[in-house]
């Protein structure tokens, strides 16, 4: 296969038999909205983040070592063609050796040049090697309901999660910070409408002026720089 398709691997101490199952519970590590069969050769599920979706026909299961999700129809409302992953597939390859499996994952059909490219590279990364990665070690991985998204100011950029207006807020164990979201360039915040330390209990989406939310972690990754004021700055933008 063309070698520019986007890869990742992991590999953890368990059998092939429970890295194939923890593939197809789909929605306790990709997305939380998932509706129809993940496991079975013939089936169509379609997984969705807000406004964001994909539909997927499984053409080919071989228990324990192989499974291809073919792409029958997406719905990426963030870049301009909002169909770039239709007529991709997604490849997952099983090896098992030595008390220990490695799933090897492949985006056919997503290569470099693509608009999506960098933006989905990002989102695939972070839902296997991270979320697929702790529901196999862990027992419990870290499904979405929305987009993996960043906002920078200068050459500081935070990551958070994108919703649209009417998503229901997550039960967020820590302290975040809220942007009012009024520009975005694929997966990443241009500018703001406002920014403001999230009130979980006072939070409503009719406050918000703009049509998608941003929640970033209150934890300051610079040296002597105050998250909230820093992306304060992307409002005066």
């Amino acid at each position: 296969m063309d070698q520019q398709n986007f890869t990742c691997s992991i590999t953890a101490n368990i059998t092939a038999a429970e890295a194939f199952e923890a593939i197809t519970r789909v929605s306790e590590w990709w997305a939380k909205n998932v509706e129809g069969d993940t496991k079975s050769s013939g089936s169509i599920f379609t997984v969705r983040f807000g406004e964001t979706s994909g539909t997927f026909k499984i053409t080919r299961v071989v228990p324990n070592k192989e499974m291809v999700w073919q792409v029958v129809d997406c719905y990426l409302p963030i870049f301009k063609n909002v169909t770039d992953w239709n007529g991709t597939e997604i490849h997952w390859e099983i090896y098992a050796g030595n008390n220990a499996a490695q799933i090897n994952f492949m985006h056919v059909g997503l290569v470099p040049g693509k608009e999506c490219y960098n933006d989905c590279v990002g989102g695939w990364s972070f839902y296997i090697k991270e979320s697929l990665f702790k529901l196999i070690t862990e027992g419990k991985g870290l499904p979405g309901t929305g987009i993996r998204c960043t906002i920078s100011n200068g050459d500081r950029t935070y990551k958070g999660t994108l919703f649209f207006k009417d998503d229901p807020l997550p039960d967020f164990p820590e302290e975040y910070i809220l942007i009012d979201v009024k520009e975005l360039s694929g997966e990443h915040v241009v500018s703001s409408n406002s920014v403001q330390r999230l009130d979980k209990n006072k939070f409503s989406a009719q406050q918000i002026q703009g049509g998608q939310y941003m929640i970033v972690e209150d934890k300051p990754l610079f040296t002597g720089i105050d998250v909230l004021a820093d992306i304060l700055e992307t409002v005066k933008k």
